[in-house]
């Protein structure tokens, strides 16, 4: 029996603009002809619905029946324990890949899912991303991200009260062997990079201190892999015509390369304003209150949260910080009856 006909591989190169399920892939399209991206493909969200048709269909008859996050965890990976590519999926790998991958030993495989890396609520970190991956592994690489969907940690920050079908893409991408990586932060008069030696899952798993450097203005001729990287981050800041954005790099014989482009913040002064507005009601010792609540609250960007609290009123409108950040403070407002009428 012949396996169903899939979708090709989405590739920069024959200049690709399909409806994308996450930001990730979405910015790797659009900047790729700006500054240096390792060389990449994606493959489609529908791949995923395909492999794993069946197991799929029985999670989510059972997804209102399970209680927790954790239990629906563990019975949706139990399920989804020996899904496979289809052989019409290898067949589209093996005869693409060496056309718009070509000489490629490693590869990174990265997920690119619905509301990730995106401007209202960034999931940056929740889903898998497997590095060093050899040919021969790139299937159980890409079922693992797969899977990933399904984790404690992306069910709790989706609402898991309702089922959710995956809408993931995957990158597939050329792994660097760098000299140095890190990321560059990205914010409205200032750019922070941190950086170490070698590859930069060393930095995110907070195994090695990075060094860090603050830039506040782009460089005319820059030098040495931090000043291009910090130079092309602001670039592609402007080009974007985003507030605030996040770029991993990574830099092998002075080649600087942007990986990955996420936290893209439009600027929007909509909730500040409305913060501003509800603020004023709750008074200098209310908000004090709001921030002390939240803080002892795990609530996601808390820290962020902390320093927004303490911003002068009049701040907000002049530079309003990350919008999803000001949308936390303001759903809280909001639930106290703070701003209404």
């Amino acid at each position: 029996m012949t396996s169903p006909p899939v979708e090709p591989l989405i590739v920069p190169q024959l200049g690709a603009r399909p409806t994308l399920c996450g930001g990730k892939a979405r910015i790797l399209l659009d900047i790729y002809h700006l500054v240096d991206v390792p060389e990449f493909v994606v493959i489609s969200s529908s791949w995923f619905g395909l492999a794993a048709n069946a197991q799929l269909a029985e999670i989510a008859d059972c997804w209102s029946r399970w209680e927790t996050a954790h239990q629906m965890s563990i019975q949706s990976m139990r399920r989804l324990a020996g899904i496979q590519l289809t052989d019409a999926m290898r067949d589209v790998l093996t005869a693409q890949l060496p056309e718009f991958l070509p000489d490629v030993s490693l590869f990174a495989v990265r997920s690119s899912a619905a509301g990730e890396d995106g401007p209202r609520r960034s999931f940056a970190g929740l889903y898998s991303t497997e590095l060093d991956v050899s040919r021969a592994d790139l299937e159980q690489a890409i079922v693992a991200v797969w899977r990933s969907w399904f984790s404690v940690r992306a069910i709790t920050h989706r609402d898991s009260s309702f089922w959710q079908p995956p809408t993931m893409d995957v990158v597939v991408q050329r792994m660097i062997d760098a000299d140095e990586a890190g990321v560059v932060a990205v914010y409205r008069d200032s750019v922070e990079v941190e950086w170490v030696l070698g590859t930069g899952d060393r930095l995110v798993d907070g195994s090695v201190e990075p060094a860090r450097r603050l830039v506040t203005a782009p460089a005319q001729n820059p030098a040495g892999s931090v000043e291009h990287a910090a130079a092309a981050a602001w670039m592609l800041r402007d080009q974007l015509g985003v507030g605030d954005l996040d770029v991993e790099w990574a830099a092998d014989r002075d080649r600087v390369r942007a990986a990955v482009v996420g936290g893209c913040v439009v600027p929007d002064c909509g909730p500040a304003v409305a913060v501003v507005a509800a603020a004023a009601q709750l008074g200098v010792e209310g908000l004090q209150r709001v921030r002390v609540d939240l803080a002892d609250r795990a609530v996601a960007d808390r820290q962020r949260v902390d320093v927004l609290a303490r911003v002068p009123l009049q701040g907000l409108l002049a530079a309003p910080p990350d919008v999803g950040v000001l949308q936390v403070l303001l759903d809280e407002l909001t639930q106290r009856g703070v701003g209404r009428g």
